[in-house]
């Protein structure tokens, strides 16, 4: 007897270069010379749910349920130097002679271009060649228990009027399909903190400004093979034209950047959008140097231009450190999460020779377009930062399990006319994500070390616990729109107005210690805070000097390892500029120059109640424009 246990299941995500669009390179063994080939007609982006494809095999077109490869590869797998994915056809509608627009059963992950090569497959291609293709495979952090976000199925029961029915509805209307969930974690990186605030930009500390080479053609959002100029400035110990011996490296968006002496390599000296990765495998065009590609752990996050430079910090053998810095953007990324369930026989997949899968005992379930609506960062005074993704919407969700009894694959079900034998809906050849794919991070989790409240500079209360909320107030939108199979779920997900509240327990502090020239005591310094509800101007200038006040929270695990959160972003100047990694931990840099932009905190409620607390803590309800997230580790590959 085998069954599922919790135990045995493990969550992994990845993020998605365009909406519900799940990232993984993956090879399909095609059909015999039966099976249909074409090509894309114009380039598409990722994201693309609909494709046009023309010099279609003559006398042949595309089946509903049929699976094609979208991106040819080689013969020797890892030779193959553009984007390959496998979807399904939903429907399909013929233009013109051999031209088709197929829909599918999910967005495209890659860019591909024109003439990209479309061939049906029968299977997904496994083994040990396809590890450095998964994408999925990073662990959001420790957590006990996870809120599959498995389909809710909005049927409603339709009663009319009819003598036979015994007051019980007559038929069931098929509604909305909801793939909602909520997930909270012990972080072990920053990862987590970034999905509900906007992006998160990268660099190393150890800038070279000489050791660097060039993309040989325009990268886009979500590319994992890219080609360079130079394969061995990127690698080492290549033979026989490949390696595996990768670097970390870095792409910048400018034409120079900063060496490691210059205090804002992270950001200011990288151009607007840096973002660091590991090469996994390097392969040259010939010889042992010179033009070819390389292959990156995760997919890019931004689109860097032709020519751009990417440096290299040394073998991915060695401990580097990295900055990361994570800023607001109005659109917020989306993510694809993989829940992989082993039974207890521990059986797996079968494959037969050619590795096609042909059993399969694992349970296997993907979600793709989740966007974090609501999170919250929390700590105590000494104990561990917890981060809970409250609210997330995914678009659909897809799974491994193949058939079902009452459909048939030759009588009917909706896909009885397709080449491959799967019947369920949301069924997809997928890459399986094991437990030796997954990155499982070595380090312990953070600690809350520091946190202050200030007034231009000047601390005037201590956190001893807090709670930051980030409410997105997202929407799922449901439009009219050609039916993709039985998928009902959303189009798209929308952000609506973002709110930022902080509740927090303080201690006042010394009342001996004075603020500011005039000997003002500290310790009732945010007595006068909530007074002031912010306002630092007279009544002749109401509104005018509106600032609020500043906060810092600091989470250590050692020597160049920490997280810092600023409220508000530090400014560089009026208005708002880049974040300056030279100033975590001093929030609000320039704060309060004008009302609409560099506000910092305001007070909702801080009763100062006598309890039996000492000295004199003040629960504290307030709420923020924005904020900063400063993190420095020895990750380079944050997604």
């Amino acid at each position: 007897m085998a069954v599922y246990r919790p135990e045995q299941a493990q969550l992994t995500y990845a993020a998605e270069a365009a909406f519900a669009a799940d990232a993984e390179l993956a090879e399909g063994k095609p059909m015999d010379s039966s099976g249909f080939t074409a090509a894309l007609y114009l380039a598409h982006n990722a994201g693309s749910l609909e494709l046009s494809i023309d010099g279609g095999t003559s006398g042949q077109a595309p089946t509903v349920g049929d699976f094609f490869q979208i991106g040819a590869t080689t013969g020797t797998y890892s030779a193959s130097v553009v984007p390959h994915e496998i979807r399904r056809v939903e429907w399909s509608d013929t233009t013109a002679a051999n031209t088709y627009t197929i829909g599918l059963d999910r967005p495209t992950g890659f860019y591909h271009a024109d003439n990209t090569v479309i061939t049906e497959v029968q299977g997904i291609n496994v083994g040990t060649d396809y590890g450095k293709s998964k994408m999925l495979v990073n662990l959001p952090g420790v957590y006990e228990a996870v809120d599959a976000p498995d389909m809710a199925s909005g049927l409603e029961p339709q009663y009319f009027l009819s003598t036979t029915n015994r007051r019980s509805f007559q038929s069931v209307l098929k509604q909305q399909q909801v793939f909602d969930s909520s997930l909270t974690m012990t972080p072990l990186d920053g990862k987590p903190f970034r999905w509900a605030v906007g992006k998160v930009t990268t660099s190393a500390e150890d800038m070279s400004g000489s050791s660097y080479t060039t993309n040989t053609a325009a990268v886009k959002k979500g590319d994992i093979i890219i080609p360079v100029a130079a394969v061995e400035t990127l690698a080492s110990s290549i033979a026989s034209s490949e390696s595996t011996a990768g670097h970390y490296v870095t792409f910048v968006d400018i034409g120079t950047a900063a060496h490691n002496a210059d205090a804002e390599t992270a950001v200011a000296a990288m151009g607007t959008n840096p973002e660091s990765r590991r090469v996994t495998y390097a392969r040259a065009n010939s010889n042992q140097a010179g033009a070819g590609y390389v292959w990156l752990d995760q997919p890019l996050q931004f689109d860097h231009a032709n020519a751009s430079r990417i440096y290299t910090h040394g073998v991915t053998t060695a401990v580097k450190t990295f900055r990361h810095v994570i800023s607001e953007t109005d659109v917020l990324d989306t993510m694809s999460w993989h829940i992989h369930m082993l039974d207890t026989a521990e059986a797996g997949k079968t494959a037969a020779a050619n590795d096609i899968v042909t059993a399969d005992s694992d349970f296997d379930r993907r979600y793709t377009g989740g966007k974090v609506g609501s999170m919250t960062i929390s700590a105590e005074e000494s104990g561990l930062v917890q981060v809970s993704w409250d609210t997330v919407n995914f678009r659909g969700m897809h799974h491994n399990n193949r058939r079902h009894n009452n459909l048939s694959e030759s009588t009917g079900g909706p896909y009885k006319d397709a080449s491959v034998l799967a019947t369920m809906p949301f069924f997809a050849l997928m890459q399986d994500i094991k437990m030796a794919d997954v990155v499982y991070p070595d380090t312990e989790p953070y600690y809350f070390s520091d946190g202050q409240l200030k007034f231009f500079g000047e601390t005037f209360a201590q956190i001893r616990s807090f709670s930051i909320s980030i409410n997105n107030n997202t929407e799922p939108r449901y439009y009219v729109q050609r039916s993709f199979g039985r998928f009902r779920g959303p189009n798209e997900i929308r952000e609506q107005r973002r709110e930022y509240t902080m509740t927090a327990t303080v201690v006042l502090p010394d009342s001996a210690d004075q603020f500011g020239a005039g000997g003002i005591v500290t310790a009732t310094n945010l007595f006068r805070e909530l007074l002031l509800e912010g306002d630092y101007g007279s009544l002749s200038t109401a509104n005018t000097q509106v600032k609020g006040f500043t906060a810092s929270l600091r989470f250590d695990r050692g020597v160049n390892d920490y997280i810092i959160i600023d409220i508000p972003q530090s400014q560089a100047t009026t208005g708002r500029g880049k974040p300056l990694f030279a100033n975590a931990g001093s929030p609000g840099t320039n704060h309060g120059n004008t009302v609409e932009t560099d506000v910092g905190l305001f007070i909702r409620s801080a009763a100062h109640n006598l309890t039996a607390d000492a000295p004199l803590q003040v629960e504290l309800d307030t709420f923020f424009k924005n904020m900063v997230i400063y993190i420095k580790d020895n990750e380079p590959s944050y997604i």
